[in-house]
């Protein structure tokens, strides 16, 4: 792969020569550079060898180029000398990934010379010949240093989408006070600290009708919402959001039905001057409601048996 430097205007060439452009071509495999002079229609009408560096071609290419460049050749050293404080040889990691730091050396560094980095998809910042880059954008991105854009392949650092754990899609006879459990947080690309969960419940597949959500700070894999409504079909969904990437994809929904048997099976107590309360469970004996509401106080104590009420 070659890094190709156009000069365009710096040179008047002979007018027999027919040629407009010169180009300045590394080569960013070997770092080594090469001079190529094309024509009007964009052909090569001469070429150097590739050289170790640009000071090597200023020493040794000149003379090559008296023949073609007769008048010139104080013009072609100063662009080259201009050129040659601008280009910055690098080494680092090509492959990188999202969010994390990579550090790259410039292996020609200079303390006497000035270097300039930017980037519009992170940060990068130097100490002495060390450049750290932290990309925040995945995929064929990179810096510029003087003048240089210098290419990182960036694989990408996401939440993995959470699952729901229960209840199962399409479960029935469900608690009208349920627990909803998901997955644990993960992610792919690197470690991320979660930092929130998002649920929504809904009465529509689309979630246009959301009657109740919750956005945990806390107890990040499991939610419980206020009673639902009775014989109700109802649509859960959850993300999970991490501090470096944000938010997940949404779960793939679940559809699940609450519980539509009959609505009471025994009186409980505990204790003198408690309330009584009763008590709804399916076929099982699976606790699915506790009413607390009731008026009636217990009075007196026998055993376990309940003797008066007011």
């Amino acid at each position: 792969m070659s890094t190709m430097i156009k000069i365009e205007k710096v040179l008047v060439l002979p007018s027999t020569l027919d040629l407009n452009t010169i180009y300045f071509v590394k080569n960013d495999t070997t770092n080594e550079l090469k001079i190529v002079c094309t024509n009007n229609v964009g052909t090569i009408a001469y070429e150097t060898n590739d050289q170790s560096t640009i000071s090597t071609i200023v020493t040794n290419k000149i003379g090559d180029l008296d023949n073609l460049l007769t008048d010139n050749k104080t013009s072609l050293t100063a662009a080259i000398n201009e050129i040659a404080t601008q280009l910055v040889s690098i080494t680092g990691p090509l492959t990188i990934t999202q969010y994390v730091a990579s550090t790259y050396t410039i292996t020609d560094y200079d303390s006497n010379r000035t270097y300039t980095l930017s980037s519009t998809t992170g940060s990068v910042t130097r100490t002495t010949d060390t450049i750290t880059y932290t990309p925040n954008t995945a995929g064929s991105v990179g810096f510029t240093i003087n003048g240089r854009f210098f290419t990182v392949m960036v694989n990408p650092s996401y939440v993995n989408t959470p699952s729901i754990n229960s209840p199962t899609n399409n479960a029935i006879d469900i608690s009208l006070v349920p627990t909803f459990t998901a997955s644990a947080f993960s992610t792919t690309g690197t470690t991320q600290t979660q930092t929130t969960a998002e649920w929504e419940l809904a009465t529509d597949s689309n979630f246009n009708n959301i009657v109740q959500s919750c956005t945990g700070y806390d107890n990040f894999t499991q939610w419980t919402p206020t009673s639902l409504n009775h014989g109700t079909n109802y649509y859960l969904r959850v993300r999970y959001s991490g501090h470096l990437s944000g938010a997940s994809a949404w779960s793939a929904p679940i559809t699940f039905k609450t519980w539509s048997g009959g609505w009471l099976n025994s009186f409980h107590h505990t204790s003198t001057g408690e309330r009584l309360y009763a008590v709804s469970t399916d076929p099982s004996g699976n606790l699915k409601q506790k009413f607390e509401s009731f008026d009636w106080v217990v009075t007196e104590m026998d055993g376990n048996n309940m003797a008066s009420v007011s």
